[in-house]
């Protein structure tokens, strides 16, 4: 079962983001991140294939524009491929310009499966693939507190309706600490303050 604190899903981050499909060569080589990013591209290419959603394989230019950027250059580049990003070129001028006439730098990364997509587009299709599988999806929803016991948990509403289930996943944007924050364990205890999205 989904919940949702508004009137409708994907009014917040899923919407209002760049709709950037990450290729993956940012983050450190043998993190989850940088296996999940990778591998979450090429389930995201083929999610929006199968369901005809809105996306492109645009390609990304990162332009070197001093020699300082272009030793980072060939440090991210190597990340990359380490996290084994397909496709990562190192291009010189000429190809850069290939790509992007109006581009000026010393050299590139040319990353061609960088993408875009239309998210609000790809969480109306997640929803219709839950309810086709069973599950239900509750708008108007506010978590104010979760409760968690032996027997299950329990997600308080602000309206004081209630859910139970066995198992949680929260995924709240900037709220997700907060949103952590909510839960007490049958001892009394809450998570620690840390992190925090916003620290103020």
């Amino acid at each position: 079962h989904v919940v949702e604190k508004e009137a409708a899903l994907a009014t917040h981050q899923s919407h209002r983001n760049s709709g950037v499909i990450h290729a993956g060569m940012y983050y450190t080589p043998g993190s989850d991140r940088a296996r999940m990013c990778v591998e979450g591209a090429a389930r995201m290419y083929e999610y929006c294939e199968a369901k005809g959603l809105p996306h492109a394989r645009i390609g990304k230019l990162i332009v070197a524009t001093t020699p300082d950027e272009v030793t980072l250059l060939h440090s991210l580049f190597e990340r990359g491929n380490t996290n084994g990003v397909p496709g990562l070129e190192l291009v010189g001028r000429d190809r850069m310009r290939e790509i992007e006439p109006l581009v000026e730098g010393l050299e590139a990364i040319w990353s061609p499966n960088t993408g875009i997509v239309d998210f609000q587009a790809v969480a109306r299709s997640y929803a219709a693939d839950v309810e086709a599988m069973g599950g239900g999806i509750t708008t108007g929803f506010e978590a104010v507190r979760c409760d968690v016991a032996e027997e299950g948990i329990t997600l308080h509403a602000a309206d004081g309706r209630q859910l139970q289930c066995r198992k949680l996943i929260t995924c709240a944007g900037l709220q997700a600490d907060r949103v952590a924050n909510q839960t007490v364990t049958p001892d009394g205890a809450r998570p620690s303050k840390q992190p925090q999205i916003v620290p103020f």
